[in-house]
């Protein structure tokens, strides 16, 4: 545990800075002899809060268990969301537009100006 005056803060940041990223430890100010601030690398921080968050969802899932609820690994719930799409994802506009047979065709000339300064 690292714990400077909040003068030291003050007169070094960078000292402050290179020594909570290189140790991965927060740093612990304190203003009058009593705690105030913490400070600690973006990336303890981070890897600090995806820990939380992975413990909120252990104990979420403990309590679903403890309490008879049903519980669903990652597999389950993919073909669930999978069964429940109703459309088809290709050519569920078949039958509901028209395309012109020259649609490859049309603007030909016109596209080949924009790009090739006429057709050839």
């Amino acid at each position: 545990m690292i714990i400077k005056p909040s003068t030291y803060l003050r007169n070094d940041y960078n000292k402050v800075s290179k020594m909570v990223r290189e140790t991965a430890e927060p740093m612990y100010i304190t203003r009058n002899g009593v705690g105030d601030t913490v400070i600690m690398s973006i990336e303890a921080f981070e890897a600090r809060e995806q820990m939380l968050r992975s413990r909120v969802d252990i104990l979420e899932s403990e309590l679903n268990r403890l309490t008879g609820r049903k519980s669903y690994i990652k597999e389950e719930v993919g073909t669930q969301l999978h069964n429940s799409v109703s459309l088809p994802r290709i050519g569920f506009m078949k039958g509901k537009i028209e395309v012109p047979d020259d649609f490859d065709d049309m603007f030909e000339e016109e596209i080949a100006d924009i790009f090739e300064g006429g057709v050839e």
